[in-house]
């Protein structure tokens, strides 16, 4: 499974899941990141997210929604220089 390096840029707002189902803004900063497929409460369709590693300030990660920032996640790890991420690393 693919491994990235990201970094929310200063500016950006982007909002991910907590594992309580919390909407929580992930703060600017560099994280570590994968691809996951989740189901989000009593809907069982999995939908693609980017589970953002430590990205929840209350401890744990954050699932950021595909569907939710198509612009930025639709064609990555090949960003736009206006996208909210910035690949650092890709580790296999």
């Amino acid at each position: 499974m693919t491994h990235y390096g990201i970094r929310v840029k200063d500016g950006r707002v982007i909002a991910g899941y907590a594992h309580d189902g919390a909407r929580l803004r992930v703060m600017p900063g560099d994280y570590g990141a994968r691809w996951i497929s989740i189901a989000r409460g009593q809907d069982p369709t999995l939908r693609a997210a980017l589970r953002v590693f430590g990205a929840d300030t209350r401890g744990g990660d954050l699932h950021v929604l595909r569907e939710e920032y198509v612009d930025d996640l639709d064609e990555f790890p090949n960003l736009s220089d206006e996208s909210k991420f910035e690949i650092l690393a890709v580790r296999d």
